[in-house]
């Protein structure tokens, strides 16, 4: 028993000292890693800033200059995109530097196509100097006199001698053969400074603090890549995947750390960071460095959205998704932002569906021109006139003629399923409901006659009709495959229009077996009213017999549009159905229906009957529908 007299024995004072020191190792420790992300985030703030900066300078076109004769701002053209009077060419010519390697080159080029990032006196060594204005107190400056800064003079002290900093900045073009007059794309390598041997690999802990640090403000890096190099300031290379031609992404670089270990202690890593110019606009001229904006109605805040540009990567089908906000069409203020309507152009690619876009020798190559260039594939249309579509193979398709084309005999031989192009891309779905309000169905037609939207038979009269849908188009990068499906000649690429084709098919709703007809045709009334849907069973005449169904077929045919109006009428045509104002095409949908009468018995076929009605999906398809005719993108009007 412990008197109170007594002290602490010098055991349970070893103890209570050894408890303390271990909660102070904690906390020490929590501090610490509490101070390294602090400062990490410090550093990947600086180096965002340096790279909003640079996005502002090349967005403004023409750039301020400072008030020399008190008439307001001056204004210059940027010179990044032309020839300028007042700078010398030296300056011009490193201005109009452009990037000669696409995203998925692994070689990320040489140093002289880059702007190389820092501060000193020797332009060989730095080039940030040409986007700070000239009366910076310094020795290397551009010869501009802005009246906006784009970077401060000096580099912020976390963007420079720290564990991170930009290493070069350089700029692509849409084309890159172009002659150095437009910027599409921007990279940024930020180099990591090599640690101890335990510590080498640390600089994936800097992930989170660059995503937050481009969230905050407000750009949109498309690829977070890993590169690396040797000490010796060769060119950076992209950190591959096993295969040694995946790259690796800067946020997955922890499900492939073993890929680094491979590489020397003395290797450098770093991430190039690559900017689209259409995500990281705010409109013409645009200072803000920002996406353009859509409204979110459930935070009632208006956020980042994505703009269509062309797609790039293996196949072509990235950064599709097109969301703006609409302009509202007051008069009174015909620039205000109308938030929650939305105009949505959305483009999926069906992975399940593999198309080809070229044409193909046999074996699988892909055919040439005598240019040298892919030559695209080519439908027959319907007027028997060729157009550019895209194909595909399945079961139905794999021992068919390559379309009418002579000289193939069979398709599964050049199209063979080792390779592709691209993905099938389509619009969403959209699904409708639709039945004949008038009994115009004709019984005594037995030949089946091609519809004309002209003339007023029965026979044509009862079919039931939709405007042509306008469907999208978009210019997309498409990597060339050889018959193996491997990329050819160092990931050469062609880029392509690719056009969407209206889409239409209709499943049975309701079917019911009734001679039908009036008046006209020599019919009588049916049993049935289809066309409200909440009448369908309510209004049946349970006085008029119901038939036997012996079998329906129905037909979606792509026909040209009558525009003729009748005399005296309000937008009907000859064969008494409504003009629509835009398109040549309409969809005509018509069936066959075999029946036994249910009063004579008597076997018949019904051609329109009223007593079906149709679930209608329309969407649009880069793989045109049978039946389609070579002009019918071309006849209508985008809107």
């Amino acid at each position: 028993m412990r008197h109170h007299e007594r002290g602490f024995t010098l055991l349970e004072v070893i103890i209570v000292l050894a408890i303390m020191g271990g909660a102070l190792v904690m906390y020490t420790n929590h501090v610490r890693k509490e101070s390294l992300k602090t400062a990490q985030q410090n550093v990947a703030n600086a180096l965002v800033l340096e790279m909003k900066g640079v996005i502002n300078f090349l967005h403004d076109d023409p750039l301020p200059l400072r008030d020399t004769n008190g008439a307001g701002d001056d204004e210059i053209d940027n010179p990044l995109y032309g020839d300028v009077a007042g700078i010398d060419d030296i300056s011009l010519n490193k201005y109009h530097t452009r990037l000669s390697n696409s995203i998925n080159d692994i070689d990320t080029g040489a140093t002289g196509d880059y702007f190389l990032w820092g501060e000193g006196n020797i332009s060989a060594n730095q080039q940030r100097y040409l986007f700070v204005s000239s009366r910076c107190n310094t020795i290397l400056k551009s010869e501009l006199d802005l009246s906006k800064e784009y970077l401060p003079c000096l580099l912020n002290g976390s963007a420079k001698n720290s564990s991170a900093t930009i290493n070069r900045i350089g700029f692509a073009e849409d084309n890159l053969k172009s002659s150095g007059t437009t910027i599409a794309r921007m990279d940024v390598i930020v180099s990591f400074t090599p640690g101890s041997s335990n510590e080498r690999f640390q600089f994936a802990n800097f992930a989170m603090p660059f995503a937050k640090a481009l969230n905050n403000a407000g750009l949109i890096a498309s690829h977070m890549m890993v590169v690396h190099r040797a000490p010796t300031n060769s060119n950076w290379q992209l950190l591959t995947q096993s295969d040694g031609k995946t790259p690796i992404e800067f946020n997955n670089l922890a499900t492939n750390i073993g890929v680094l270990s491979k590489y020397p202690a003395s290797e450098y890593f770093g991430v190039r960071f690559t900017f689209d110019m259409n995500d990281n606009s705010n409109g013409s001229g645009g200072s803000g460095g920002n996406a353009n904006v859509c409204w979110d109605s459930e935070k009632s805040t208006v956020v980042h959205c994505f703009e269509q540009h062309a797609g790039e990567d293996d196949h072509g089908e990235d950064y599709v998704l097109a969301l703006t906000t609409k302009p509202s069409k007051d008069e009174k203020d015909p620039t205000k932002i109308k938030p929650g309507t939305l105009n949505a152009n959305l483009i999926m690619e069906n992975t399940s569906r593999r198309v080809y876009i070229f044409k193909r020798q046999s074996g699988g190559n892909i055919q040439r021109g005598s240019d040298g260039q892919p030559e695209l594939y080519e439908w027959m249309g319907s007027d028997n006139t060729p157009f550019v579509g895209e194909y595909y193979q399945d079961d139905n398709l794999q021992t068919d003629p390559q379309n009418q084309d002579a000289q193939y005999n069979t398709s599964r031989s050049y199209y063979v399923p080792n390779t592709y192009d691209a993905f099938e891309l389509v619009t969403p779905a959209i699904v409708d409901y639709i039945a004949n309000r008038t009994d115009n169905s004709d019984r005594d037609s037995t030949d089946y006659v091609k519809y004309d939207d002209a003339k007023s038979l029965s026979m044509f009269s009862g079919a039931l009709r939709y405007p042509i849908q306008v469907c999208p188009k978009i210019k997309q990068k498409i990597f060339l495959r050889d018959y193996k499906g491997d990329f050819v000649n160092n990931n050469e690429y062609v880029e392509v229009e690719r056009r969407l084709f209206p889409r239409l098919s209709v499943s049975i709703s309701s079917l019911s077996a009734f001679p039908g007809g009036n008046t006209y045709n020599g019919g009588s009334s049916s049993g049935v009213t289809l066309s409200q849907l909440d009448k369908n069973r309510a209004d049946i005449d349970e006085s008029v017999p119901v038939g036997k169904l012996g079998g329906i077929t129905t037909q979606v045919d792509i026909a040209e549009q009558d525009k003729v109006q009748i005399d005296g009428t309000a937008g009907i045509n000859h064969g008494g159905h409504y003009i629509y104002e835009n398109p040549k095409y309409i969809w005509a949908i018509s069936n066959t229906l075999g029946i036994y009468d249910g009063k004579t018995g008597q076997g018949m076929n019904v051609v329109n009957s009223a007593d079906v009605s149709y679930t209608v999906t329309r969407w649009c398809s880069t793989i045109p529908q049978t039946g389609t005719p070579s002009d019918l993108i071309e006849s209508y009007v985008y809107e």
